[in-house]
């Protein structure tokens, strides 16, 4: 089970990427921002290539704002990764190996490697990494032996600035391969709530699934004490079967997922509920005492509560392409006993919802009489 902090963090994460256009406008303001920063740098340097490339640069980063409201984010992506590149390329001949552009390399390869969130295709994305990859690696080992050769094309006399470029450009591409591990977490997270969504949760009614349900009712349990009340009410929709023979199972569906709505929010202000299919036509619902009470107070609100979605079924009608369908329901309720085990509880409960099919249907049962 995940602690409070760990999914606080998990909210946090994920909120991150919410708006992913968001995210991509301040991105590209930052880059921009960085470029309007190296203009009195480059222009003090008197490195001439480099320092009218920045502006070329800057322009591109003007017209991403463009991009970003007009064009997907993948066209954006491609635009300041090739401008980031030739920067790279430029300013590590312009200036030389010292002055750190050419640590970009090291956020292209770790950016390559996470390239299979944003493809669908495997075979696409096997190719594009390996050839975006080659193409990295060419360009850093092309760079260093050209700086080997040809130390720079703009001698920089002022050893302070070199530190200070490197420094900048070595805080950079911490940031940036600090964005692309987030953006990376931050799928992940994604993926890892949608398969436990998945996992715990019935697609086709939406409520909790009887996995999901077993592992909360064993956690509840587990906290009960003498002096504790919990309750269980297993429903089953009448008849079900002839609905699905006279209307089809699309039909069928439409019920239950109709039923399934009944459920939810169906708690007051002295009593919680935790709804879940139990299987087939078959739903659960598990009562606990949102304050202290009696268990005379307790199993009166939870019959009523009962009661009301007995009824509430029994009065609606599902529409199902013109025709409505009439259902009710039978429920037996089962109130937890200190020391009793689950599967004691859901036996007692299926025998209640026995006894009611059996005897008139269309009915809530808490206890058999005379038993």
């Amino acid at each position: 089970m995940e602690t409070k902090n760990e999914d606080k963090v998990r909210q946090q994460a994920l909120s991150i990427l919410k708006n992913p256009k968001r995210f991509a406008y301040s991105v590209n303001a930052l880059l921009l921002l960085i470029h309007l920063c190296f203009i009195p740098l480059f222009d003090v340097l008197e490195a001439d290539m480099i320092y009218k490339y920045n502006f070329f640069s800057i322009l591109v980063y003007l017209v991403c704002f463009i991009i970003l409201w007009k064009a997907p984010t993948g066209v954006f992506i491609g635009t300041i990764f090739a401008e980031i590149f030739i920067f790279m390329i430029l300013g590590t001949m312009s200036l030389g190996w010292d002055i750190g552009f050419h640590k970009y390399c090291y956020c292209f390869l770790v950016s390559i490697m996470f390239i299979d969130v944003f493809i669908s295709s495997k075979e696409t994305m096997t190719k594009k990494t390996y050839t975006l990859a080659f193409l990295v690696i060419a360009a850093y080992i092309l760079l260093r032996l050209y700086t080997w050769k040809y130390p720079f094309m703009y001698d920089i006399n002022n050893p302070y600035l070199i530190g200070v470029f490197s420094i900048i450009n070595s805080i950079l591409v911490f940031l940036f391969i600090f964005a692309f591990i987030l953006v990376y977490a931050i799928n992940a997270y994604q993926m890892q709530d949608e398969m436990k969504k998945r996992a715990l949760n019935d697609q086709l009614t939406g409520l909790t699934n009887r996995r999901a349900m077993h592992e909360l009712l064993d956690e509840k349990i587990s906290k009960v004490g003498p002096e504790d009340n919990l309750a269980i009410a297993i429903f089953d929709i009448d008849f079900f079967k002839k609905v699905n023979d006279t209307y089809g199972h699309d039909a069928g569906d439409e019920v239950l997922k109709k039923f399934a709505t009944k459920l939810v929010g169906v708690g007051t202000s002295m009593i919680g509920t935790e709804s879940a299919r139990w299987g087939g036509e078959e739903f659960l619902l598990v009562f606990f005492p949102l304050r202290k009470l009696s268990m005379g107070q307790f199993k009166a609100e939870i019959i009523d509560i009962v009661e009301k979605i007995r009824r509430s079924v029994s009065a609606d009608q599902v529409d199902y392409k013109g025709q409505r369908i009439q259902i009710t329901m039978t429920a037996g309720v089962a109130f937890y006993r200190y020391g009793d085990d689950e599967m004691k509880l859901f036996k007692e409960a299926d025998e209640l919802l026995y006894y009611g099919k059996e005897n008139g249907r269309n009915q809530v049962v808490s206890e058999i009489p005379n038993k």
